[in-house]
């Protein structure tokens, strides 16, 4: 039973059919997404895992439990077929060839660690700010409001904005200026300016976000990188090193 096991993960074969099936339940998911947009409106705004949780419909989310399902399966493949190529004798010849899929497979891994723990422990929230607003979003963390400077076109729309904002954690302080486009990280959060909510007066609305799969998935990525580059060097050199 084990042997059997052991040989259907490694086989190439129960890749392609994994890689079919995440297609087709890829393929179900976006025939359901019209027609339940207000659902799913909110899947891009906090961690994957805690949005599932607090959206516990199986009738409209079973196709997601059922690719994370899929993709588990393909690390585990990923995983044993590595572990066997490590368990052989390795020799001289053809050394890069053979190490180099290993190595992207490795990526693979770390890519998909990066997503779990991300999708599992991490946060994120939006804030509307005021200027002398203060928020508390995580850790002790305090971020206030200096400045918001809005640049407004001739119909008087704003198309550009600008806000100066105080970080305090602890006895550290740093007062700095964050745009849509140019985000600041403080005592590990990321604060992005989304937009500018026109209410009585103007109030900026930021994103807070932690990613503790980032690390993680930006190794496997290098990885992947340099396993690929040394696969193309391999087979240019004609695999002998």
């Amino acid at each position: 039973m084990l042997n059997a096991m052991y040989r259907f993960l490694i086989s190439l074969s129960t890749v392609f059919w994994i890689f079919a099936l995440m297609l087709g339940l890829m393929l179900a998911g976006s025939l359901m997404l019209p027609s339940n947009l207000s659902f799913f409106s909110g899947i891009d705004d906090e961690p994957l895992f805690g949005w599932l949780a607090s959206n516990n419909d199986l009738s409209r989310t079973w196709w997601i439990w059922a690719i994370i399902a899929a993709i588990a399966a393909l690390g585990l493949s990923t995983l044993v077929c590595t572990a066997d190529f490590l368990m052989k004798k390795l020799t001289r010849h053809r050394f890069l060839l053979r190490i180099t899929p290993q190595v992207m497979h490795a990526g693979v891994l770390f890519v998909m660690l990066g997503h779990l723990l991300t999708g599992s422990f991490g946060f994120k929230n939006d804030y509307t700010l005021q200027k002398g607003g203060e928020i508390e979003p995580l850790d002790g963390i305090r971020v206030s409001l200096v400045e918001l400077d809005l640049t407004f076109d001739e119909y008087g729309l704003a198309v550009d904005w600008a806000a100066r904002l105080k970080f305090a954690k602890g006895g550290t302080e740093r007062t700095d200026e964050i745009r849509p486009s140019a985000p600041l990280y403080f005592g590990g959060l990321g604060f992005y300016f989304k937009s500018v909510a026109m209410e009585k007066e103007p109030q900026a609305v930021l994103r807070v976000s932690q990613d503790p799969g980032a690390v993680w998935a930006f190794v496997g990525g290098m990885l992947l990188i340099l396993g690929g580059l040394g696969f193309i060097y391999a087979r240019w050199k004609g695999g002998v090193t």
